[in-house]
């Protein structure tokens, strides 16, 4: 059976609206999660100076292997004002470290949040000169979904004029 071409749709048409449906779709994706990133890094800066102090208890410890040195990870049990646990986890300095031990109870600076509508409880232990969690990696999904669309705009154009 022969196909028709005046009943087809050109192939560049069919990845000309991918790329647009990529474009608004990772673009707008990308937008919500660099805001929300950058209310996540703004609040746990803001978290050493005027977080409230709590107890939590030291529930597991994961020691890490990233690009040959080894990290220190721990699990706590924080209370919201509420008193609901919520479980944090947390790399920790070698000085930090030494001191911390399984079943420990730690003070922690807590802070809860709201972002989008939904609430988070964000928490340090205090003394904790490890850096800041990074919030990189769906940023990192967004911009090569973003790419992709471009992908697909520049095959798309290939196809028109070739």
């Amino acid at each position: 059976m022969k196909i028709n071409e005046s009943t087809t749709t050109p192939l560049h048409k069919i990845l000309l609206a991918l790329s647009f449906c990529f474009f608004l779709l990772f673009g707008s994706f990308y937008l919500l999660v660099k805001d929300r990133n950058n209310i996540l890094e703004k609040n746990y800066q803001l978290l050493i100076g005027s977080g409230s102090p709590v107890f939590a208890t030291l529930t597991e410890y994961h020691p890490v292997l990233r690009d040959g040195k080894k990290d220190h990870v721990y699990t706590y049990l924080v209370p919201d004002e509420m008193g609901k646990l919520h479980e944090i986890t947390e790399s920790v300095d070698n000085v930090t470290n030494r001191k911390l031990r399984i079943g420990d109870t730690v003070i922690t600076k807590r802070k809860t949040i709201q972002i989008y509508g939904k609430e988070y409880v964000i928490s340090r232990i205090e003394g904790n000169q490890e850096n800041f969690p990074n919030f990189k990696l769906l940023e990192n999904l967004a911009i090569s979904g973003f790419c992709l669309g471009g992908m697909f705009f520049l095959s798309a154009i290939y196809h028109k004029f070739k």
